[in-house]
C-alpha cells in the first residue's frame, strides 16, 4: 500500500491513508506519511492535527503544543486546533493557559463544545460548582451526542447521585 501512495501523488487519498493508519494505531507510519504532506502542502491543516493528536498519544505534551502552534499561525481562527491546545495544557497542569485557550476557541467559535467541556473540567478543578454546570450543560446542548462530553456527563450524574451498595 506504502508503494501504490508513493507513486499515486493524489494528495486527498494520501489523507485517507494517513487517517487509515492513524485508526489502526500505526503512528509511526502515520507520522512519516504526515512528514511527506506537510513537505508538499506546508499549510495542511488537517495532517497536523492528526500528528498533534499523536503526540497527545505518545505523552509528548510539549511537541503536541508545538504542532498547534503551527496550526495556529497557519490560521489563528481555526478552533479545534485552539481547542486543542487547551487541552494539552490541561493534561500539563497548566489550567491558566488552558483556560485562555478554550476561551479563545469559543470566541473564535461560539459552537466549540470542546472548549466548554475544557472549561468546565478547569471549572470542576477548582471546585466551582456553577460555572461547571455551566458549561457542561453549554457543551451538551452543543453536542449532546460526542462520546467525551457525555462522559463528563454521566461522572456529574453519578457523583451527583451515587450507588448505594
Amino acid at each position: 500500500m506504502k508503494q501504490f501512495i508513493t507513486i499515486n501523488k493524489d494528495k486527498n487519498f494520501f489523507i485517507m491513508y494517513i487517517k487509515a493508519l492513524f485508526a489502526d494505531s500505526q503512528y509511526k507510519e502515520a507520522e512519516e506519511a504526515i512528514m511527506t504532506i506537510k513537505k508538499n502542502d506546508p499549510e495542511n491543516i488537517e495532517v497536523r492535527m492528526i500528528l498533534g493528536e499523536i503526540k497527545r498519544i505518545r505523552k509528548n505534551y510539549d511537541e503536541a503544543i508545538e504542532v498547534y502552534k503551527e496550526i495556529f499561525y497557519i490560521n489563528s481562527n481555526y478552533a479545534p486546533g485552539i481547542c486543542k491546545m487547551g487541552e494539552i495544557y490541561l493534561l500539563q497542569g497548566k489550567t491558566l493557559q488552558a483556560e485562555e485557550k478554550f476561551e479563545a476557541a469559543i470566541k473564535t467559535d461560539p459552537k466549540s463544545a470542546h472548549a466548554e467541556l475544557g472549561l468546565a473540567k478547569i471549572a470542576k478543578f477548582g471546585e466551582n460548582k456553577v460555572l461547571y454546570l455551566k458549561h457542561l450543560v453549554n457543551a451538551m446542548l452543543l453536542d449532546s451526542k460526542d462520546p467525551e462530553i457525555l462522559e463528563e456527563y454521566k461522572k456529574r450524574e453519578e457523583e451527583k447521585n451515587p450507588k448505594i451498595p
